[in-house]
């Protein structure tokens, strides 16, 4: 007869799985925290799957509603990790074991509230991450460089600028953004050397109480010239109408609050949805509470 001692680490096995646990987390919230950056970065730049949500969007509504896109993107992209790892993620123990229906009642309010407050996390980063990056513009400070159009300048950079050429006003292009609580119409003229060339490298914003008129002669504007600043939307809507955009490109902003507006909309569009998630997750976190009260007024007394 064979005996054997078995050294298993069956008391182990519930620590095992709490590490297990811990570490499915930190993978998938940095998963959905790559995700949300990832499509932050296509949304303040234009680029990836958020064109395409765009231009269904313009096709069927007129319109391109960029938090709504950035956010169906995070979350369809995002979530999905947390519910392929949820038998892991939330509860190792009460899944391991033959749990009832009330603990499986109380595991998927648990879940729904932490994905709430996960998704403000996000929103969170990625509106700290836009507020950031308004530091990385150019602004007035600095000397003031003199750009001739029909000179065509090998060497170009950002920041205070005179910027000579021929407007044309008749190829005016509008962007309108919104925050929630404000509305801003922003509008950008070509300014070329000669007005029949199908080549647009240089873009101007016009004031806001500017009229778009056309023959005026030979200008010279003074603002902040930024790289590639023209929004994607504009740079698709010139590209369709037959212009050609290059990069590098360059757009003399007015102000820089005018330039700084962009980020601004993106940082505050995802702090107010931050703010709609943490109210979300409150509200589950109050019927957690209630529905745990009442689950245990309901349980009959031990004999």
């Amino acid at each position: 007869m064979k005996s054997s001692i078995s050294t298993g680490s069956g008391a182990d096995a519930p620590a095992d799985r709490r590490k297990r646990a811990r570490l499915i987390v930190l993978l998938a919230c940095g998963w959905a925290a790559f995700v949300a950056l990832l499509f932050l970065w296509q949304a303040v730049s234009y680029r990836g799957l958020i064109v395409f949500l765009a231009e269904q969007q313009f096709n069927l509504f007129g319109r391109y509603y960029p938090l709504l896109s950035y956010l169906i993107l995070t979350l369809l992209f995002g979530s999905p990790i947390f519910f392929f790892v949820r038998g892991r993620l939330w509860e190792p123990e009460a899944v391991a074991s033959h749990a009832t229906a009330a603990v499986n009642l109380l595991m998927g309010l648990r879940r729904f509230m932490r994905a709430m407050f996960i998704a403000a996390a996000l929103c969170v980063l990625g509106a700290a991450v836009a507020a950031l990056s308004m530091l990385t513009l150019p602004d007035m400070s600095g000397p003031v460089q003199t750009v001739d159009v029909a000179a065509q300048p090998l060497e170009v950079h950002e920041g205070a600028t005179l910027l000579r050429g021929n407007i044309v006003y008749m190829r005016t292009a509008a962007l309108t953004e919104d925050l929630w609580t404000a509305r801003r119409e922003t509008r950008f003229a070509p300014v070329v050397a000669d007005a029949s060339g199908r080549t647009i490298r240089y873009f101007v914003e016009l004031r806001q109480d500017e009229m778009v008129v056309a023959g005026r002669p030979l200008e010279t504007r003074r603002g902040i010239l930024r790289r590639d600043g023209l929004p994607g939307e504009l740079r698709q809507l010139f590209r369709y109408a037959g212009y050609i955009v290059p990069e590098p490109h360059y757009v003399l902003y007015a102000s820089e609050g005018s330039l700084r507006w962009g980020r601004t909309v993106v940082a505050s569009n995802l702090a107010i949805a931050a703010l709609f998630f943490v109210l979300l997750g409150l509200w589950q976190l109050f019927v957690l509470h209630r529905t745990t009260r009442r689950l245990d007024g309901d349980a009959p007394a031990s004999a």
